[in-house]
């Protein structure tokens, strides 16, 4: 029987992340979001083990160590947190925990981004690769639905000379080229089921074989995939492999489209137009109230991506430093 483990914290993302990651190893795993729930749901199931942040309002992590262990001595416990000290360390201890270990944990897991176009998958992209330990190393990209079948696989894995008519010579793969870094693929839901088999390869056996040769080569790369796909329904049809979605929706992420998330459009407003401004050696423009207020209002089909374009063209055209409702697209109003 499959151990059985109650993640307490009240960041859903971390949540999610150590319900993914610890099911995957074989593991039954519930959630709760504070510690007033993750009593009630002690209480009523028992775990063999509880891991629950230390930071979390209402009742800390060391709070809810001292509740369940009045209740339940052996219960097996680990505190996490984001701000970890040698005495918090060791009253965590004395209090019965079985560990305490420190946050954001070191993962290199593959990573599926998921949201409409223009919602800025690639920059989630980038912004991980920054944060991760292969900063360092290169980040390569390429859109998947921009190049067919044949090409794609010559760019994704290489090939060799002769291989096919205009190979005159060897050509190092996208894969190679990432090697040490961040490869990431935009538009995987685009893959043909040939391209999606060996992408499987390189998933499980972390190894790549150029296109004209038969000598594998191993790399070192960390896989994020984006799509605006729903590859739920891809899998359904069998027009994309479940297999394959299964290893690259280790960590998902979901990026909700800009009409869901109007409160960001101040500050992307005023990223564009000093960016703009800047570019153009301009001095910062401000909007008017009337224009304001449509940005606010609009649909935005095209996301963020749209709204960065609406707001060049405004920038440009623009002859005064307040910029007016009739600079824009007719279409937002």
């Amino acid at each position: 029987m499959p151990g059985k483990i109650l993640i307490v914290d009240d960041e859903q993302s971390m949540r999610e992340f150590l319900q993914i990651f610890l099911s995957k190893e074989g593991y039954e795993v519930e959630t709760a979001n504070s510690g007033a729930e993750a009593i009630k749901k002690t209480m009523a199931n028992g775990y063999d083990l509880i891991i629950a942040d230390m930071m979390m309002p209402q009742m800390t992590g060391l709070d809810l160590l001292k509740e369940i262990k009045y209740h339940r001595d052996d219960q097996d416990f680990v505190i996490m947190t984001a701000f970890a000290s040698v005495d918090t360390a060791i009253e965590a201890m004395k209090e019965g925990a079985l560990d305490y270990i420190s946050k954001p944990f070191v993962t290199d897991s593959t990573i599926l981004v998921r949201g409409e176009s223009g919602t800025g998958k690639d920059l989630i992209a980038r912004a991980i690769h920054s944060g991760s330990e292969r900063a360092t190393g290169p980040f390569v990209t390429i859109n998947c639905a921009a190049l067919p079948e044949t090409l794609l696989e010559s760019e994704l894995f290489g090939y060799k000379k002769g291989a096919f008519t205009g190979a005159i010579k060897d050509k190092d793969g996208l894969f190679k080229m990432a090697n040490g870094g961040t490869f990431f693929l935009d538009e995987v839901g685009n893959t043909s089921p040939a391209i999606q088999m060996k992408l499987l390869r390189v998933l499980d056996d972390k190894i790549i074989t150029p296109v004209g040769d038969t000598k594998p080569i191993e790399i070192d790369v960390r896989l994020i995939a984006a799509t605006n796909a729903d590859l739920e329904e891809e899998v359904k049809a069998n027009h994309f492999r479940s297999d394959l979605f299964y290893r690259l929706n280790v960590i998902p992420i979901y990026i909700p489209a800009l009409r869901e998330r109007v409160e960001d459009i101040p500050l992307l407003v005023n990223h564009f137009v000093a960016k703009y401004c800047r570019r153009n050696g301009m001095e910062t423009k401000t909007l008017s109230s009337e224009a304001i207020k449509t940005l606010n209002t609009y649909s935005w089909p095209g996301n963020v991506r749209e709204l960065e374009n609406c707001l060049e063209r405004a920038v440009l055209l623009s002859r005064k430093e307040t910029i007016e409702l009739s600079d824009f697209p007719e279409k937002l109003f």
